[in-house]
């Protein structure tokens, strides 16, 4: 049971019992624990898809924001942004991530991949890194919603960074949380990941500490003087 699913029948609950007819529409306890059982949408990998539909292309899309770029050794550049089809706002329920490559310096893009979430789930804030490896990784948040208070830090990655159309990982989630930024790997091989937890009144950024190369994290936090 995700904390997004008790908070909704939390609330349906709440809303029927401040209705006239309580005896008759109020959920039982059995309709609650149902409904506490529906997947947490958020949570679930988005779809990546390399052959995405009108519904995704360029003459469907309004705002479009936070783009990030990389540069491979070769000097192929990707770059990646999210869009919407909103022209108020790229903040959206709706939001996915668009990924393109271009092999002449920037003269010709071609989009690669678009990441799109579940139904109702926000993708957004994309980042490009190429590791020591020189793995190409595509970093992006989710959240139910604009903003659940939760998010997530997810990513795919590639080998192969130097090709038109190279062969991705499955997404995997990280951390809750936004990224803020790329890695920073220390003398000693261990990355550091910085994520924004933007409902935690800590006055701290918070760290993802990964001696494995994007294993299982522990928590850190940098004490600063502000």
């Amino acid at each position: 049971m995700g904390k997004l699913s008790a908070l909704t029948c939390g609330m349906v609950c709440f809303a029927v019992l401040s209705g006239t007819a309580i005896a008759q529409t109020t959920q039982s306890s059995e309709e609650c624990r149902t409904n506490r059982e529906l997947p947490d949408l958020a949570l679930q990998p988005p779809r990546v898809m390399t052959n995405f539909g009108p519904g995704y292309a360029k003459s469907s899309r309004g705002a479009q924001g936070v783009p990030t770029i990389e540069r491979t050794a070769t000097g192929r550049l990707w770059a990646a942004w999210y869009a919407g089809k909103s022209k108020r706002g790229v903040e959206s329920s709706s939001s996915y991530v668009v990924l393109a490559t271009s092999g002449d310096d920037g003269k010709n893009w071609s989009e690669k991949l678009v990441v799109a979430a579940r139904k109702f789930v926000h993708t957004y804030d994309p980042c490009l890194w190429i590791d020591p490896q020189q793995r190409l990784w595509l970093f992006w948040a989710q959240s139910a919603g604009v903003q659940d208070g939760r998010m997530g830090v997810w990513a795919i990655m590639t080998e192969k960074a130097d090709t038109k159309s190279p062969t991705w990982s499955k997404p995997r989630r990280i951390a809750n949380g936004v990224m803020l930024n790329i890695p920073t790997v220390l003398k000693n091989g261990d990355w550091l990941l910085p994520v924004g937890l933007w409902r935690d009144n800590t006055n701290v950024p918070n760290v993802k500490f990964d001696a494995e190369e994007l294993a299982p994290y522990t928590v850190d936090m940098l004490i600063h003087d502000l």
